[in-house]
């Protein structure tokens, strides 16, 4: 069913990708500048056009409502952690000669790279979420590593290897646009977990991007990934916004 535009629906955005892989209806509402009322006509016009799950993403400080909560299904998932990186004042992050660095040359993902793709979704709103369907996680996170090495998401996916192995130990799927980098998504083996690998693959993408004339490099996580924070922070970001997404199943 399509969203027709008008007063109670102009901040409802269907979400077609997200429609078509989960297999129900899902539509966004970035609240940042609507006060309850206007949130709650939001969700009203979302259950009248027969849309299951609507993300609703806010200012960290936005507090809604417990009545508003309750009456369309909704609950806090995230707390997502912008960071941010000037390029130009990347610190030297040390190498383990341990690992090497390659760019992963299949256009499909391997079974090592799947198994760090779901690992790396722990902390994600759709796996904390009670009611989203674990296995439409799962084919989520199996669809976006595919995308991710087609090129579809990302400009390459650089993995960490112990030389001569072929199992994949981590990865970081840059994305450049305008100068800006982007990790995709990044990932560490638990069984390497502690060694350094995390900020000596992510200083080979800061590597990557400048040699590709970017000037500064962002990533998110959850603010609950305490583990994925501190990577990010040892590796030279700051913490630039929060956001806080609800999911709300109208």
């Amino acid at each position: 069913m399509s969203i027709a535009i008008g007063p109670s629906t102009e901040h409802l955005t269907e979400l077609s990708w997200d429609t078509a892989n989960f297999g129900f209806p899902v539509s966004r509402i970035e609240a940042y500048h609507l006060d309850d009322d206007e949130l709650r006509a939001a969700l009203r016009a979302a259950r009248m056009f027969e849309q299951k799950l609507v993300y609703v993403f806010a200012s960290a400080d936005r507090e809604l409502p417990p009545a508003l909560l309750r009456d369309f299904g909704g609950r806090l998932v995230d707390r997502k952690a912008n960071f941010e990186l000037d390029l130009a004042h990347a610190p030297e992050l040390p190498d383990d000669p341990a690992f090497e660095i390659l760019t992963f040359g299949e256009s499909k993902p391997d079974a090592s790279l799947i198994e760090l793709a779901l690992a790396s979704g722990t902390y994600s709103r759709f796996r904390v979420d009670p009611q989203f369907p674990s296995d439409k996680f799962e084919a989520m996170m199996r669809t976006w590593i595919a995308r991710l090495t087609a090129g579809q998401l990302a400009d390459a996916v650089l993995v960490a290897r112990l030389p001569g192995k072929s199992k994949n130990l981590a990865f970081n799927a840059p994305l450049l646009t305008d100068g800006v980098g982007r990790s995709t998504l990044v990932a560490v083996a638990e069984e390497v977990r502690g060694r350094g690998l995390g900020t000596q693959i992510m200083a080979a993408v800061h590597r990557w991007l400048i040699r590709r004339g970017a000037s500064r490099a962002v990533v998110c996580t959850q603010l609950d990934n305490v583990p994925a924070c501190r990577l990010y922070q040892k590796a030279g970001y700051q913490l630039a916004n929060v956001e806080n997404v609800f999911h709300f199943w109208v």
